[in-house]
């Protein structure tokens, strides 16, 4: 499991007071876990017994009758010869024994310069073994330490978020979808999807654990990106999606999210606009459509953190920003919840519209319905597109109030956010403030 998802997990814990089981395919480490008390084993007494007497019936004493002095004479002889056979076999023993132990050393001697233990099997097996746990102890030292200066690096990056909050909450913006919203179905379709081709995407599931936990693996094998001071959270989106599936193919690219901002707004590219904001439906359909490959590379056409006033594609681009490396190859329009879901698990990350309240923004991994909290006419009530990545069942004891599962989600806006950049949006949470607008499956990728 990556150590997100076991953040998050217990950031869930400590606020609600639930547990979430063993989930592989990466179990905690071992000081997480929680500690067995062992119960104190009380040893009963034994019952008493009893036990009857036997008749015990008084023998008369038996008389010896005494030895001659012939007799005598015999056993004595006896006795003597008994001492010398002792004595005889005794020294065949030592003897015998130190030819044994003059041979064994000779051996030892002999197999030190060949064998890397110097010793015999016992000796081998024993350093085998010690060597075995020497590996793992690093490993394990070497696995907490890197969590912990993870840890430390989003703490670190976290301030750094707050500075940047309002600006953030200033540029929130209606997403142009290009369609009104059309109410939003919870219930559950009769039919599952499928995909129709296998998906090169890796999806990691629990067997064994009573909940269910399901994730794109490649999606927390790239790292959180920031959009800074400028409403490009769709690119973003739709951008790591296409960096997700270009990974489970083998291929670790960094593409530009400045040309996808581009890309999907085709009334700012020939003219400067002013209107902010945009949606990723225009550039997939633009991106499949096209002959060849349009998204570039972040190194050819790199990203710019800063605002340019009444010219929010900041065009004319650079000419580097033709050299397309990837398209999108198949994509399709997911509405409900449960379809959504299903197509997180086969391995294909969806972008999706949200209004935010005001937990989004600070949260410690999880986004929850908690109280009456509505949107209400403020900035922060604006439209935001992230990422959907993966699905994650809550204990029952959630199951009333935030429903069943909590979807987990990577955000744009640094690793200062939720945990590392990702976060779980609960069930009850999803519905009550999603856009009404169908979401993007991204379904297949072509790398050049």
């Amino acid at each position: 499991m990556p150590l997100v998802i076991s953040e998050i997990q217990k950031s869930v814990e400590k606020k609600f007071g639930v547990v979430f089981p063993e989930q592989n395919p990466m179990p905690r480490p071992p000081e997480e876990k929680e500690k067995i008390v062992k119960k104190k084993v009380i040893k009963k007494p034994l019952q008493d017994t009893f036990v009857k007497k036997k008749n015990i019936v008084k023998q008369k004493p038996i008389f010896k009758k005494k030895k001659t002095p012939g007799q005598i004479k015999i056993e004595k002889q006896l006795a003597k010869n008994r001492e010398i056979l002792r004595k005889r076999r005794e020294d065949f023993l030592n003897k015998r024994k130190s030819d044994v132990y003059q041979k064994k050393s000779n051996s030892k001697k002999t197999s030190k310069d060949s064998s890397p233990t110097g010793g015999d099997w016992m000796s081998q097996k024993s350093a085998s073994v010690n060597a075995w746990g020497e590996k793992k102890k690093k490993q394990q030292n070497k696995w907490q330490a890197d969590r912990l200066a993870t840890i430390k690096r989003w703490q670190k990056a976290r301030k750094a978020f707050k500075k940047m909050l309002p600006d953030i909450k200033n540029d929130l913006t209606d997403i142009p979808f290009g369609s009104s919203e059309a109410p939003i179905s919870t219930k559950r379709p009769k039919r599952k999807y499928r995909p129709s081709v296998s998906s090169p995407v890796h999806v990691a599931q629990t067997q064994s654990s009573p909940l269910e936990l399901s994730f794109i693996e490649e999606a927390f094998r790239i790292p959180i990106r920031s959009q800074g001071r400028r409403p490009t959270c769709a690119a973003f989106a739709a951008v790591r999606a296409v960096e997700i599936l270009a990974k489970a193919m083998g291929q670790e690219k960094d593409l530009s999210e400045q040309y996808f901002y581009y890309a999907s707004k085709p009334q700012c590219q020939q003219s400067p606009c002013q209107k902010p904001g945009s949606w990723p439906r225009q550039a997939f359909v633009d991106s499949q459509n096209g002959g060849g490959f349009d998204i570039p590379l972040e190194k050819d056409c790199p990203y710019n953190e800063t605002k340019k006033s009444n010219n929010e594609t900041q065009i004319p681009l650079k000419r580097s920003c033709q050299r397309g490396v990837a398209k999108v190859g198949r994509f399709s329009m997911v509405k409900n919840r449960h379809e959504i879901q299903e197509r997180i698990r086969s391995g294909q990350p969806v972008v999706g519209g949200f209004k935010l309240n005001d937990d989004f923004f600070l949260n410690t991994g999880y986004v929850f319905k908690e109280g009456k909290t509505k949107v209400g006419n403020r900035e922060h009530a604006q439209g935001h597109a992230i990422l959907l990545v993966g699905v994650m069942e809550l204990p029952k004891s959630l199951h009333r109030s935030q429903g069943r599962y909590c979807t987990l989600i990577a955000n744009s806006w640094g690793e200062g956010w939720g945990r590392g950049g990702h976060a779980c949006i609960s069930d009850a949470w999803f519905d009550q403030y999603r856009y009404g607008i169908p979401f993007i499956a991204l379904e297949k990728v072509a790398i050049q």
